[in-house]
C-alpha cells in the first residue's frame, strides 16, 4: 500500500475523499510490483520524456502547465505505442468506450502538491514531503541558473 502505508485511517479518509468524486481506490496486493506494472512504465516514460530532458530549462509554474499539456497531448493522442499494437492510449479507450467525449483527448496536468496537503489528515504522505523537498531544491537551482544567466549577459 504506497498511499498510506500502514495506516488503515489514512486510507479510510483518501476513500471518503474520493467517493465525493464518485471514483474509489484500487490497492495492489503488497510486494506484488506486477500487478502496478502499467503505471510505473508510464512513470519511467514520462521521466525520460518528459522530466528529465526539460526540467532544468523550465523556469515557472505557467511554462511547465503549457509543456507538459503539449507533452500529454502527444503521449496519449500522437505517440503510437509499441505495447499497444502501434495505438495511441486514446485510441485504446476509444476501442472500450466508444462513446467518450473526444474532451477526454485533452486532460491538463494537474499538480497534486498542495492539493493533497491542503486535504485532509492522510495527506501527511512522506514521499510527497521528499518531493517538495525536491521541489524546493530545484527552485533554488533554477533561481541560481537564471542569476548566474543573467550576469554573464
Amino acid at each position: 500500500m504506497e498511499f498510506g502505508g500502514d495506516c488503515w485511517w489514512k486510507m479510510t479518509e483518501l476513500r471518503h475523499l474520493l467517493r465525493g468524486f464518485g471514483c474509489s481506490v484500487v490497492q495492489n496486493q503488497k510486494r506484488h510490483p506486477e500487478q502496478n506494472a502499467h503505471l510505473e512504465r508510464s512513470h519511467r516514460t514520462d521521466d525520460e520524456e518528459f522530466y528529465i530532458p526539460r526540467i532544468m530549462s523550465i523556469n515557472n509554474t505557467q511554462q511547465f502547465y503549457r509543456e507538459a499539456m503539449n507533452y500529454l497531448y502527444y503521449y496519449n493522442n500522437v505517440r503510437k505505442h509499441s505495447s499497444l499494437q502501434g495505438k495511441t492510449p486514446f485510441q485504446i479507450v476509444q476501442d472500450k468506450c466508444r462513446n467518450i467525449d473526444v474532451r477526454m483527448r485533452i486532460v491538463p496536468p494537474i499538480i497534486l502538491d498542495r492539493i493533497s496537503v491542503d486535504l485532509g489528515p492522510w495527506s501527511g504522505y512522506h514521499v510527497l514531503a521528499q518531493y517538495l523537498i525536491l521541489i524546493h531544491k530545484l527552485t533554488i537551482l533554477i533561481t541560481t541558473r537564471n542569476l548566474i544567466n543573467s550576469l554573464i549577459c
